[in-house]
């Protein structure tokens, strides 16, 4: 039988994927700025099992276009 102790612990750094709230905590961005970066096609979700996630590449990739963006 498996335990918890035999599962190896998964570290941010190491997720493919965040959900909102992880995303909310590692941004410092609110949940409402991160849905309207999707509205407006900036941030892509990915919706699966009942759970909204954001790739990290996607994550990414949105903080480097603005980061460009903001050094215009």
């Amino acid at each position: 039988m498996t335990t918890a102790a035999d599962k190896p612990t998964i570290t941010l750094k190491d997720k493919m994927a965040f959900r909102l709230s992880e995303a909310v905590q590692l941004t410092g961005l609110s949940e409402r700025t991160l849905y309207r970066l999707n509205k407006a096609g900036d941030l892509p979700f990915v919706k699966l099992a009942g759970r909204t996630l954001i790739r990290r590449e996607a994550l990414e990739a949105m903080l480097a276009r603005h980061e460009a963006g903001a050094a215009a």
